[in-house]
């Protein structure tokens, strides 16, 4: 990672600056998707787990489902690159009921192409990596 990415991660990760400045949860939504991208450029996948988390909770607080199927199908292909298959899958079937409820060709699409990559992915104990 970049020295630049690394300065701002750290702004970003300033104990609440984020939530102080920027209360919406939108603008969270956002910023946990930011960080989760600077964490995966670093290896640090499960905190780019959590991030991801973080901002499908945010998006399905303000009722965005797109937001959140588009957070949970990154998550979802996360989940699939540490190894984690049930993780990924229940992901996936939460996308894919929104994909279809918003009748979202990209997004049915996209879910289409993780599952093709969960069949191939090896599996990982519980546990997980």
């Amino acid at each position: 990672m970049a020295l630049d990415d690394r300065l701002v991660l750290g702004e970003i990760d300033a104990k609440g600056l984020v939530v102080q400045r920027w209360p919406m949860a939108s603008i969270q939504a956002l910023t946990a998707e930011a960080k989760a991208e600077l964490f995966m450029q670093e290896e640090r996948l499960a905190e780019a787990a959590r991030e991801l988390q973080i901002a499908c909770s945010r998006w399905n607080e303000i009722g965005s489902p797109i937001n959140v199927a588009d957070a949970r199908l990154s998550l979802a292909a996360l989940l699939i690159r540490i190894g984690d298959r049930a993780g990924a899958d229940l992901e996936l079937g939460t996308a894919l009921a929104v994909a279809k409820k918003v009748d979202s060709s990209r997004l049915k699409r996209r879910c289409d192409e993780l599952r093709g990559l969960i069949a191939g992915a090896p599996a990982v104990a519980m546990g997980g990596a």
